[in-house]
């Protein structure tokens, strides 16, 4: 898949622009919010690199990798107030479910899945996670 170092890549600058945030006073502070999503990213980065890595050889291991990445980056967005995170952090966390998805449904059926499906899905976690990381790093 050729878009996964560019996915990878977007991923892991929004974890790192998520470490170097200063807060604000008052509710759930931007830094607080991209903190909580930090780690998520962070996973995600991997369970993305090692799914991609291990479509060809094992497709059920990386759709349960994707799969446990994903619910725990939905479940860190749940955690989230802060109404400039708020919207791009749920935007990231859809491309991620589907791209989990779309992973999923190779697995299911290795000899005719669409890998222009994965592929797509995996640029799509691209271009969400860019907003993330402009918020977070704003």
């Amino acid at each position: 898949m050729k878009l996964t170092a560019r996915t990878s890549s977007v991923i892991a600058g929004a974890a790192i622009s998520l470490m170097l945030l200063t807060g604000c006073a008052g509710g759930q502070s931007k830094l607080e919010a991209c903190t909580i999503l930090k780690d998520g990213l962070l996973e995600v980065n991997t369970a993305l690199s090692d799914s991609v890595g291990d479509l060809q050889a094992d497709p059920e291991a990386a759709a349960d990798g994707m799969k446990s990445a994903a619910d725990d980056f939905e479940t860190a967005v749940a955690k989230i107030t802060n109404s400039d995170v708020k919207g791009p952090a749920d935007a990231a966390a859809g491309s991620i479910t589907d791209f989990s998805d779309a992973i999923g449904e190779y697995a299911a059926d290795p000899e005719n899945a669409d890998i222009n499906a994965v592929s797509d899905s995996a640029a799509a976690v691209a271009d969400a996670v860019t907003p993330l990381q402009t918020t977070c790093s704003a």
